[in-house]
């Protein structure tokens, strides 16, 4: 066999580059060869086939000359599908390289590996090879001497022309015409011929490009047609024809199976779901999978029900979709929990600020905790160890000129929210004493209740008061309670809610109502 193999290479590989209006991806594939070393692209042959692109692709091609080293051919008019693909390889076979790759533009290739890829197939003699990739390409995952493995683990990877490289000695002279005209998939009489043609040849499986993950069921006009029907015509000729190598009839039953099984999507849409497919007819296609495939469709959705793979997935997708609930109400719970923390930081510090300032303004004691916001208005507050208030305080002290305002608040004492004391006088609470929220205690009056005073506009009228207010000690004021100017309440009285105290309140007596009485 290698005597046949008498002429010098000029290049080791030609590489055709076939595509129409993929201007995009064909930018993205002259991007990634200027990349390469100009050693490394000096072993290229690089071709670009247009088949009549609309979309600029001329234009965008003219940007990488000088770049890249490149032939630029261009087809005015569109070519058929096997017209085209028999233009592209006549155009490679052409070049005198040892090896020809056919690759969509959709393909981009990788170039970190590429020169250590050239020297494998500059340096080696491969037999029939299936590469599945090792990360690095140097070396070939499984290499085969029987025809039928081969065939049988490449699959439907020989319908991509992407997908493989083919030794330029064992096709020349070779007319795809005769082969592949009208099957729709005109790369699988080619491919095959070359399989069978010799030992010393490549069938390359490469992760040498990036896929652009082409649904080529979805691409073609009528996948049941191409794969299920012409496809395996291709197979059963060539296990017909008299050759010296053949295919045997157990391939062609193991690529039958597997035609059943990469149609699985559409089998279970048109056989499990009695659903019809956009363009295609339903009932048609029925019957072409039966003529062609029999029984295997049934095997195929049987194993796809049973295969410990699809029920991988399944629970792999539950797990995930139980995984992410999971991250999401732990981070619900983290966030609320956060809030919470910072929120009540927050205010505690906002409160030891609050207190802070409240003890620079005010005389108190030990212990003395304020909540924000409070209001102190004059200088004559005093107030004793272990005092509280909630937020809304205000202690006012009016000077009318007449008095010396003060507030004098003893020990222990506890107040709720919004509460006001204000005084031109004096205000005196005693020890261990609670008042509750929206109290107002006051030892003045806005003006006297006389006509004169009546008169007068209410902002202009003078304080008046009838004297001091003093609340003993254990005194409870109830919520809304009112302590008017000069009252005194005894000590251990309580005031009910809303009271309005009027007048001097015994000891240990409770004062309740408007006025309040006791």
């Amino acid at each position: 066999m290698s005597s046949q193999l008498t002429f010098s290479y000029g290049k080791v590989l030609t590489l055709c580059i076939t595509g129409r209006n993929n201007v995009l991806c064909l930018k993205q594939q002259l991007q990634r060869l200027a990349l390469l070393d100009p050693g490394v692209l000096e072993r290229l042959e690089i071709i670009i086939i247009d088949n009549d692109s609309t979309d600029g692709t001329s234009t965008a091609v003219k940007q990488f000359e000088g770049r890249v080293p490149f032939t630029y051919v261009c087809n005015t008019d569109n070519l058929s599908r096997d017209n085209s693909f028999t233009f592209s390889l006549n155009q490679a076979i052409a070049v005198r390289s040892k090896y020809i790759w056919l690759l969509d533009a959709r393909n981009v290739v990788r170039v970190e590996h590429f020169e250590m890829f050239l020297d494998m197939l500059d340096n080696k003699e491969f037999g029939l090879v299936h590469l599945v990739g090792d990360g690095k390409h140097s070396k070939p995952s499984a290499t085969y001497v029987d025809i039928d493995d081969f065939l049988s683990a490449v699959s439907l990877g020989i319908i991509d022309t992407s997908r493989n490289l083919i030794r330029t000695d064992y096709i020349r002279g070779y007319n795809p015409r005769e082969f592949g005209a009208g099957s729709g998939i005109p790369a699988v009489p080619l491919l095959l011929h070359v399989a069978l043609s010799a030992k010393q040849n490549v069938m390359y499986y490469p992760l040498l490009f990036d896929d652009a993950r082409i649904d080529f069921i979805a691409e073609s006009r009528d996948p049941v047609r191409a794969y299920a029907k012409n496809l395996l015509a291709v197979y059963d000729a060539y296990e017909d024809e008299k050759r010296s190598v053949s295919i045997s009839p157990a391939t062609v039953m193991k690529i039958k199976s597997k035609v059943s099984d990469y149609l699985l999507p559409l089998i279970m849409r048109l056989f499990v779901l009695r659903k019809g497919v956009k363009g295609l007819e339903a009932k048609a296609c029925r019957q072409t999978i039966k003529q062609e495939l029999s029984w295997r469709p049934f095997v195929s959705v049987m194993k796809w029900s049973v295969s410990p793979k699809v029920w991988g997935r399944v629970f792999g997708v539950l797990a995930k979709v139980l995984h992410k609930v999971l991250v999401f109400i732990l981070a619900l719970i983290t966030m609320l929990i956060c809030n919470v923390v910072v929120a009540r930081a927050f205010r505690s510090l906002k409160n030891s600020l609050t207190t802070y300032r409240f003890r620079y303004r005010v005389k108190t004691g030990k212990r003395c905790r304020v909540e924000s916001p409070v209001v102190v208005e004059g200088r004559n507050v005093r107030i004793g160890t272990d005092f509280s208030a909630k937020p809304g305080l205000i202690l006012e002290c009016v000077n009318t000129g007449n008095y010396t305002p003060k507030i004098i608040v003893g020990d222990f004492v506890s107040i709720e929210r919004n509460v006001r004391i204000s005084a031109i006088r004096n205000v005196t609470i005693g020890n261990n004493v609670m008042i509750g929220q929206d109290v107002i205690i006051t030892d003045f009056q806005q003006g006297k209740t006389d006509t004169e005073t009546l008169h007068i506009v209410p902002a202009d009228r003078q304080p008046v008061t009838r004297g001091s207010v003093v609340i003993e000690d254990n005194v409870i004021i109830g919520p809304r309670a009112v302590v008017l100017s000069g009252v005194t309440i005894g000590k251990g009285a309580v005031i009910g809610v809303g009271a309005v105290v009027t007048r001097d309140v015994p000891p240990l007596a409770v004062a309740k109502g408007v006025p309040a009485r006791f």
